[in-house]
C-alpha cells in the first residue's frame, strides 16, 4: 500500500508513540457501537489499511485527501508490529514511557521503526459515524520522541513529523479541529530531553498526552482516521509511532470505578488536558476542577459530566459523561501459576492469572518479589529478586523453599496480594556417554557405548 505522496529525509528525527483512547458520547447519554478492531484488540490489522513510501527532497503539501492505501503490500514486523503486555522492552527506550497506553489496553501498534532510510509509514481506518450520534467524540493520546539534528542543516519542512488526520469522505477535506501535524523542532511544548541524548543530536520526548476529536453533527458520515510517521528528508534520522485506539462504548463515556471497600468514588477523566471541570448531569452544578475528582459514593445511580479543555492547538473542547452506580464491585483477585518442583538453575516462567472482577476495569500493574536472597541484579544474565512484568522469569541457584509474592493494582486503584511457595530441588543430573573407539571404518569396525 503506497501513499499518494513521497517525502525525503533530513537529519532530524522524531519518534512518536500514540495512544488513541476512544470515547463515544451522545446528548442523551447513550453510546454507539464501536467500530470493529479500531482498538487492535483482535491482535491483528483487521479493518486497517497500511501504506508506506519514501520521502523526496521536498516535502509536499497534503492536497489530495484521503490517501489511497493499497492492501497488496504485506505488513512486515520491521515496519509495523503489534505490541502487548508481554512485549519486551515494556517501555520506550528513548522516552521511558510505557509502549502500551496507560489505560489498561491489551494491544497497541508500533508504526515505523528506528532504522534510517527516509521511510514513511501510515495506518488508516475508515468508519461511519452512527446515525443519530450527534455528539461523537474521539480522544487520542500520543507520546512523542524526537531526535533533533543540527538546526543549521535542516529546514522546518525537512524535519520528521507525525500526522494525525481526520478526513471527511464527502468533502475530502480535513476536519481541522481534529487534525494535527507534529513537526520536530526544539520548541515543541511539553517536551523533555531524553537521558539517552548524546553528541550533537538532542533526543526529546513527550509522554502520553491526549488530543480531542469532536465529530459533532456528523452522524451518518464516513470518516477516515489516518496516522503517518515520517523520517526526516535527508535520510539521517528516523521516526516511529505507537498507536492504540481504546474503544469504550456502552453506557459510560468514561469508565469510572471504585475499590471494593470504599465509601468514595473517583470521577476519572482522560489524562493530559489543560483544564477539567466536573459538573452534575445537567452541567449546571460545579463539582471540582481536577482530572480525577473524589466524591462520596452516591445512594442512587447518578450521571456526571466533565468539560475537558486541551492545550491550545491540540484538540477541541469536549464534554464527556459517566455514571456511578452504588453497588460495590468484587475485590480483585491476585493469582499466578506455581511451578513445582523445579531444579536449581532452571529458568522458571511465572504466569499471571489475576482478575479485576470489575466490568470495565483491568489489572494495570504487577509487583513480584521472588523471595530469593541469592538473587543478583548484576548476574549474567541479570537475575534480580523483583520484577514489574506481568509474566516474569526467575531462576534459583540454591535448593530450598521460596515464598513468592505478587501484588496487583487495577485501573480503579484497587490492590490485592498473594503469597505462594515454590520448591527448588537439586540441580539436574549430568548425562555422559563414553565410546571405546571413536574412529571407525564403515561396516568393518564397531564401538561400545557406555553410559556413565
Amino acid at each position: 500500500m503506497k501513499i499518494l505522496h513521497s517525502f525525503k529525509k533530513s537529519t532530524t528525527t522524531f519518534f512518536i508513540s500514540v495512544c488513541l483512547v476512544l470515547f463515544f458520547s451522545v446528548s442523551n447519554k447513550s453510546y454507539a457501537q464501536c467500530p470493529p478492531n479500531i482498538d487492535f484488540e483482535y491482535g491483528n490489522f483487521t479493518n486497517w489499511d497500511y501504506g508506506y513510501g519514501n520521502i523526496n527532497s521536498q516535502y509536499p503539501a497534503f492536497n489530495v485527501l484521503p490517501f489511497t492505501l493499497r492492501d497488496t503490500t504485506p505488513i512486515t514486523p520491521l515496519k509495523v508490529e503489534i505490541k502487548t503486555n508481554l512485549s519486551s522492552p515494556s517501555t520506550d527506550p528513548y522516552g521511558g514511557f510505557p509502549v502500551l497506553c496507560p489505560n489498561g489496553s491489551g494491544n497497541c501498534v508500533r508504526l515505523g521503526n528506528d532504522i534510517n532510510g527516509a521511510e514513511e509509514d501510515a495506518l488508516q481506518y475508515k468508519f461511519t459515524v452512527p446515525v443519530g450520534a450527534n455528539n461523537y467524540n474521539i480522544v487520542y493520546q500520543y507520546a512523542v520522541v524526537l531526535q533533533l539534528g543540527p538546526q543549521t542543516s535542516h529546514s522546518f519542512a525537512q524535519q520528521p513529523r507525525f500526522k494525525a488526520l481526520v478526513i471527511d469522505s464527502i468533502t475530502g477535506s480535513l476536519i481541522t479541529c481534529a487534525s494535527y501535524d507534529f513537526i520536530s523542532n526544539p520548541n515543541l511544548p511539553g517536551f523533555y530531553v531524553s537521558p539517552l541524548t548524546t553528541g550533537a543530536d538532542t533526543i526529546m520526548y513527550k509522554s502520553w498526552t491526549p488530543a480531542s476529536i469532536n465529530l459533532k453533527g456528523m452522524g451518518g458520515r464516513t470518516i477516515y482516521l489516518l496516522y503517518i510517521a515520517s523520517d526526516c528528508t535527508l535520510g539521517g534520522h528516523f521516526g516511529y509511532a505507537y498507536i492504540d485506539v481504546n474503544s469504550q462504548c456502552g453506557n459510560n463515556a468514561i469508565i469510572n470505578a471504585y475499590c471494593w471497600n470504599s465509601a468514595q468514588a473517583t470521577l476519572a477523566a482522560p489524562p493530559g488536558f489543560q483544564t477539567y471541570h466536573w459538573y452534575d448531569s445537567t452541567l449546571t452544578t460545579s463539582i471540582d476542577t481536577v482530572q480525577n475528582a473524589i466524591i462520596p459514593l452516591p445512594a442512587t445511580t447518578k450521571w456526571y459530566g466533565v468539560i475537558c479543555t486541551p492545550y491550545p492547538g491540540y484538540g477541541c473542547v469536549d464534554t464527556f459523561y459517566t455514571k456511578i452506580t452504588p453497588i460495590l464491585p468484587a475485590k480483585p483477585t491476585a493469582n499466578f501459576s506455581v511451578p513445582s518442583p523445579y531444579c536449581g538453575g532452571s529458568i522458571i516462567n511465572f504466569t499471571d492469572l489475576s482478575t479485576s472482577n470489575i466490568s470495565g476495569v483491568s489489572v494495570v500493574s504487577w509487583k513480584w518479589k521472588f523471595g530469593d536472597p541469592n538473587a543478583s541484579g548484576n548476574a549474567a544474565p541479570p537475575n534480580p529478586d523483583s520484577s514489574l512484568l506481568q509474566n516474569p522469569q526467575h531462576y534459583y541457584s540454591v535448593i530450598g523453599n521460596y515464598t513468592v509474592q505478587l501484588i496487583i493494582t487495577t485501573s480503579a486503584g484497587c490492590v490485592d496480594t498473594i503469597l505462594k511457595t515454590i520448591h527448588i530441588t537439586l540441580p539436574p543430573p549430568t548425562v555422559n556417554i563414553t565410546v571405546s573407539n571413536d574412529t571407525l571404518c564403515a561396516i568393518k569396525d564397531t564401538t561400545t557405548l557406555t553410559y556413565t
